[in-house]
């Protein structure tokens, strides 16, 4: 049995039309956000928020985020690109702790790991 992390995932401003497509997304992303139960949106007005658990690290979370932000088809890829994104993952048993960010403009997240 694999180890459960715990993950939190922050974009603003974010569109109805984004929000409901990450929604999507994630609920279907099969274990990649949803490991031990269903991960827990939240959106109103311009902010996206959820929690969610993974298997091990967050890492295939954020690699589903770096993705989009890279596929030119993505119809909501620039307002992506244009978003700020914050996210951090934890495994405590492992003492394994990640932390992501995008800037505004930016392509790609930008991830810190420390820990196992």
């Amino acid at each position: 049995m694999a180890n459960i992390a715990e993950g939190w995932l922050s974009i603003v401003p974010v569109s109805k039309g984004l929000a409901a497509c990450l929604s999507a997304r994630i609920q279907e992303s099969g274990r990649v956000f949803n490991y031990s139960g269903e991960a827990d949106i939240l959106w109103a007005d311009d902010e996206f928020e959820a929690t969610f658990t993974a298997r091990w690290t967050c890492c295939s979370a954020w690699d589903l985020l770096d993705d989009l932000l890279a596929d030119a088809r993505f119809e909501f890829r620039d307002e992506l690109v244009a978003a700020l994104i914050k996210g951090r993952g934890r495994e405590p048993a492992l003492g394994h702790k990640e932390l992501v960010r995008k800037l505004p403009g930016e392509r790609k997240l930008r991830r810190k790991s420390t820990g196992r």
